[in-house]
């Protein structure tokens, strides 16, 4: 059997192409850029195109040659900017955006054979685990009724209001931070996934009904609506490539952005309703849709490097209406000629447009692979034995499919492209080895952080020692007390009559001795002076309790106490904690650490630590400990962040409150383990008793690759423990 010749590798001044005659064109002008827009019929794909580019373009009628085509435009645009490489590029994507063809890419075979492979790129799309699409329907009639009775939120007035009530909304929270900041940990406690959810999936709907609205505003048809499920979290989707053929460019950002638009009004509504001081229900939905439809609208949909809202706006804004295509075909191309010394052929770019098309090729293709990962991580993690499949799956169409084409490529090559396979080996080599000797050598840049609080090295507990009440305070909360110094006097009358009645029965007994010891009776007078000692001895005790009425520091210090002035009138039992006394001359840090970053603060036990507090200046400290043992009992409520603390909590069972050692409700998500660290004089007096911040470890002489190794095998570990449940 004789080989067909490729049709895509010829003497390219001698090609014959055919633009295909169902193709809409239509005319366009952005102030002074005019260019054409070319819709495909066939798959409602919109393409932008040069006034030069397509009057080349409208010149390859399937008689006329490449070379011939490019004489002719020479003669009707003397000035022209096109090369022979340029117009042979020109041809390139034409056929390879199906919008033109050759003689031989027509014949059956040919249109069988890219049916096949077309439909082969389908299924592996639908294949996909981590993103399904499922069409619902022409909702085009639906919008059609619905844009009359929102036209009016789009409107000048409308935008204006939307505009005052944003500003309204952030000074309130602005005004509200640290309530707010509080409000915000508990979002992502496990608890709060069905709030998370059904807020999602109601701003979603509103989202994409804002796109198809604005787009019926301006003329446009709404083909097609339907759910995109995203680890099989459903999202709701609709179609406005329509919106390429309007004349405005403003029109077509103003229908990217209605969605955001949308969700950040949804956003300030519920930031001017959240009260931090009504019922915590209501605040928390409040605070879920602020953060859902202000934060992940602007880390997502306003991303331009994901092919999302901002993606288009940027688009439209610089003019590169294919901007994704021309960004991956930049990197395809640089990386050809890198690794496999295959020639690339530049667009014909002016160099700001250049410029932005690289620097966008960088970011986004960074961004892909970051977001990748993340996707596949959690996949693993979210749906535990089944994620660890979903995830491979992910990993073979994400990864494998597009390594497998490659060695493909590289082994076997194509016609009239043969890649240098040395040039390949050698460069990536030393790509490989640069990479591994990072890995090995270089530090792991980053720290590991946890939340401290500053607190008294010894803080003597002030308790009461005598049950009574409270008969009088003696001293203030913050106060400068010294040792066996008086703080509060108790009253007990039943402690003081039996005090009294000891005195009593002492004084007779001494007079009984007395009688005794003058008439002779020795045994008498010998078990009375037993019975006087004992008595003796129950005064002195008694006495001791009375004297504890006064209660007294054992220890010179500041008092820590709240609400001291209330004691007043109450009753203490014995034993009650009351407050405590701390030297404000010893000080420590006590460090509430994560159970996954353990190790690497044990391993700096001894050695210098950093310190992070608002207002005050870094501070190095010394990690005296760290306690071995974990403990879902809060360190300090200082620390939990229904108190405003850094750390989320959640409630304990009742069970659990009455077998505390101390009266607490509260209870960390997960074990965590307490570290000391402890700091100068000089830097103990800058810090006060409650301060929260910050300590930064820096693992010791960890590499990159160190660090990656261990982050992967804590995360195998949690997938490990994940699926015991299910064996």
């Amino acid at each position: 059997m004789i080989e067909q010749g490729d049709y895509r590798v010829r003497d390219v001044s001698n090609i014959l192409v055919t633009l295909r005659p169902d193709l809409i064109v239509s005319p366009r002008q952005d102030g002074g850029d005019k260019y054409y827009v070319v819709q495909d019929p066939l798959t409602s794909k919109f393409f932008r195109v040069g006034v030069t580019e397509y009057a080349f373009a409208s010149l390859l009628d399937g008689r006329t040659s490449i070379q011939q085509a490019l004489r002719l435009l020479s003669n009707a645009m003397p000035n022209h900017p096109l090369s022979p490489q340029d117009a042979a590029g020109i041809c390139h994507w034409l056929l390879q955006s199906n919008l033109a063809h050759t003689p031989e890419s027509a014949t059956g075979n040919r249109l069988a054979a890219r049916g096949t492979k077309s439909e082969h790129r389908r299924t592996l799309r639908r294949c996909n685990p981590l993103v399904i699409k499922l069409p619902l329907g022409n909702p085009d009639s639906l919008f059609e009724r619905l844009e009359p009775g929102i036209r009016w939120l789009y409107s000048p007035l409308g935008v204006a209001g939307w505009l005052l009530l944003t500003c309204l909304a952030v000074f309130r929270v602005a005004t509200h931070w640290t309530s707010f900041i509080a409000a915000s940990r508990e979002v992502f406690a496990p608890y709060n996934w069905i709030w998370l959810g059904t807020g999602w999936l109601f701003l979603k709907v509103v989202h994409e009904l804002a796109h198809g609205a604005v787009c019926k505003k301006y003329g446009g048809h709404v083909r097609e609506s339907g759910i995109l499920f995203v680890f099989l979290a459903p999202l709701a989707y609709v179609d406005v490539t329509s919106s390429w053929r309007f004349r405005s460019r403003w029109q077509r950002i103003f229908t990217a952005a209605a969605g955001m638009h949308i969700e950040l009004l949804v956003a300030a509504i519920a930031a001017l309703l959240w009260d931090p001081t009504a019922d915590a229900s209501w605040n928390h939905v409040c605070v879920n849709l602020i953060l859902m439809s202000s934060v992940t609208t602007l880390l997502f949909n306003a991303n331009p490097l994901m092919k999302f809202d901002g993606y288009y706006i940027l688009s439209d804004l610089t003019g590169i209406p294919n901007l994704s295509v021309s960004a991956q075909q930049y990197l395809r191309g640089l990386g050809r000629r890198l690794f496999l010394g295959v020639p690339r052929h530049q667009p014909s770019w002016s160099p700001g447009r250049a410029a932005i098309v690289r620097t966008y090729a960088v970011l986004a293709f960074v961004w892909r692979i970051s977001v990748t990962v993340t996707l596949t991580v959690a996949a693993s993690v979210l749906f535990h034995g089944a994620g660890i499949i979903l995830a491979g799956l992910a990993v073979v169409l994400w990864l494998g499919l597009p390594t497998g084409r490659f060695l493909h490529y590289l082994v076997i090559g194509r016609a009239g492209d043969r890649p240098n396979r040395w040039r390949f080996a050698w460069s990536f080599g030393t790509l490989l080895t640069v990479v591994l000797g990072i890995l090995i050598i270089a530090p792991w840049p980053g720290a590991l952080q946890a939340p401290a609080i500053v607190a008294y090295a010894t803080d003597v507990p002030v308790r009461a020692s005598t049950p009574g009440f409270v008969r009088e305070v003696l001293v203030k909360p913050g106060q400068r007390v010294e040792s066996q110094q008086a703080l509060l006097r108790l009253e007990n009358p039943e402690i003081s009559a039996e005090l009294a009645d000891l005195k009593l029965a002492i004084a007779q007994a001494t007079i009984q001795c007395r009688v005794f010891k003058q008439n002779r009776k020795l045994a008498a007078y010998q078990a009375e002076v037993e019975r006087r000692e004992s008595l003796e001895q129950q005064l002195t005790e008694q006495q001791a309790e009375v004297d504890n009425l006064t209660i007294r520091a054992k220890a010179g210090g500041t008092l820590i106490a709240t609400n001291f002035d209330s004691l007043v009138g109450t009753y203490l039992q014995t034993g009650a904690e009351l407050a405590a006394i701390g030297d404000q001359d010893d000080k420590n840090l006590r460090v509430s650490i994560d159970q996954d970053d353990l190790a690497a603060f044990k391993d700096r036990v001894g050695k210098r630590v950093s310190l992070i507090v608002p207002n005050v200046r870094t501070i190095q400290g010394r990690l005296h400990h760290v306690d071995p043992r974990a403990s879902l009992r809060p360190s300090h409520l200082a620390l939990c962040a229904v108190n405003h603390g850094p750390i989320a909590v959640r409630k304990t069972s009742a069970a659990k409150a009455d077998k505390a050692e101390v009266d607490t409700s509260l209870e960390y998500l997960t074990p965590r383990f307490l570290g000391i660290v402890d700091v100068s004089p000089v830097d103990q007096r800058q810090l006060a008793c409650g301060q929260l911040g910050t300590v930064s470890c820096r693992p010791w002489r960890e590499s990159i690759g160190q660090h990656l190794l261990a982050t992967v095998r804590q995360w195998l570990e949690k997938l490990r423990q994940q699926a015991q449940p299910l064996s």
